[in-house]
């Protein structure tokens, strides 16, 4: 999944999860942070305006956004919904052409239950 389409999907997870990007942003803090006691309003704050620039900015880490997914996966919101961050094997176990055949699949796959998801949520 290119840059673009990581920042889309962990928007639509925050949407589907029905909470705020600030509260996202808490989670994701305290999530990856060693040390919680230190936590405060203003880091809070401070991350989250970040947080908000990194599922906009086309020059943000890929892995990183790859992180905040698999730990918004991880959240009891994310069990709650049965969602799984997928993984990618080895490239030396499968072909290049094989490959690309499964992204285009997962894809597809993808929008169909992003958008089973999104329907889901309005009735709520």
């Amino acid at each position: 999944m290119d840059i673009q389409g990581l920042q889309q999907e962990i928007k639509s997870l925050i949407k589907t999860f029905g909470m705020t990007q600030k509260r996202a942003a808490e989670l994701l803090l305290y999530a990856m942070s060693d040390d919680e006691v230190d936590i405060d309003e203003q880091k809070i704050n401070k991350f989250f305006e970040i947080f908000k620039k990194q599922l906009n900015r086309e020059t943000t880490s890929k892995e990183l956004l790859e992180e905040y997914l698999r730990i918004l996966t991880l959240d009891s919101r994310g069990q709650k919904h049965n969602l799984v961050m997928p993984v990618k094997p080895s490239a030396s176990v499968l072909s290049s052409d094989f490959q690309l055949r499964m992204k285009r699949i997962s894809e597809g796959i993808e929008e169909q239950v992003v958008s089973h998801l999104e329907k889901k949520c309005k009735h709520f």
